[in-house]
């Protein structure tokens, strides 16, 4: 669990992963689709949090931010030989005024499908995206 304060003026979108998916990319990124867009009017500093908790049964499975087709190599987290991937990312960007698309992308070689349906209390899996104008 994260806990973050954030100033008044922030406004905070939120996005789930919410279709099940093979977690087995035969070693190539595919993209979760989350279909995350942001529309700034002025220039702002954005906060992106990635968090993920997924059963991918002790094999190896890598995530990424890619903001408008480029990847944020800072935000690369990997994970491997748990019965769970889990982790969080936190990337800062100023991004001038425009729209930008937003997605996350994984890399996995899990036979495993995610799938947000199948939750119960002891495995909850989820991919999960905030996106935070700061200012």
């Amino acid at each position: 669990m994260t806990a973050i304060e954030l100033p008044k003026s922030s406004i905070v979108n939120s996005y789930d992963v919410d279709k099940p998916m093979s977690l087995n990319s035969d070693n190539e990124w595919k993209p979760f689709n989350l279909n995350a867009s942001l529309n700034l009017m002025e220039t702002k500093t954005v906060l992106f949090l990635i968090t993920y908790n997924i059963r991918v049964d002790n094999s190896q499975f890598s995530a990424r931010l890619v903001l408008e087709n480029k990847i944020k190599k800072k935000s690369v987290t990997s994970v491997e030989g748990l019965k769970f991937a889990s982790s969080q990312a936190y990337v800062a960007k100023v991004l001038k005024k425009g729209h930008y698309s937003i997605d996350i992308q994984f890399n996995s070689n899990s036979s495993n499908t995610f799938s947000p349906d199948l939750r119960s209390d002891s495995e909850k899996s989820h991919v999960k995206l905030h996106v935070i104008e700061l200012e």
